[in-house]
């Protein structure tokens, strides 16, 4: 196994604004959901964002994804 060293990251703008958008969505309770990238000299790259589906749970201290 390598280890690599994680210097930064960058987000694409169309997740960033998902990521906010679910985050606004739901507050006070939790969400979440997956970020799909890669690692690149050093820099991890968020490429994608999947919700966390249809039937997630969401409560103040819990979330479970919609795994469907």
């Amino acid at each position: 196994m390598t280890l690599r060293l994680i210097h930064q990251f960058s987000i694409d703008y169309q997740v960033l604004t998902l990521l906010i958008h679910e985050s606004k969505k739901k507050y006070p309770k939790e969400t979440g959901g997956i970020l799909v990238g890669y690692i690149d000299k050093g820099v991890v790259r968020i490429k994608r964002a999947i919700g966390p589906g249809p039937n997630a749970i969401h409560a103040r201290a819990k979330f479970l994804r919609d795994g469907e």
